[in-house]
């Protein structure tokens, strides 16, 4: 797009477009909108958004719920 403004306006569009249901879409930050995630809810999409720390409140809230991740080994060096 040549525009950021123009990207808000052609996701909506290229979203009636395609079919997603059943799969998992990924947007950057820039496609991280309400409207976008409901159309996506409604085309019965899984979707993956970016969040960035500007987010305030949301950051901090999504950050302490994924801590208690961050102090666990990854999977790969697990012995369970």
């Amino acid at each position: 797009m040549e525009a950021k403004h123009n990207e808000l306006v052609a996701i909506p569009q290229v979203l009636d477009l395609v079919e997603v249901s059943g799969s998992v879409v990924t947007l950057d930050a820039m496609g991280c909108q309400r409207t976008v995630a409901a159309a996506l809810r409604a085309k019965r999409a899984d979707y993956v958004l970016a969040l960035k720390q500007n987010q305030g409140e949301l950051h901090r809230q999504v950050a302490a719920y994924f801590a208690p991740l961050r102090l666990q080994p990854p999977a790969h060096q697990r012995r369970d």
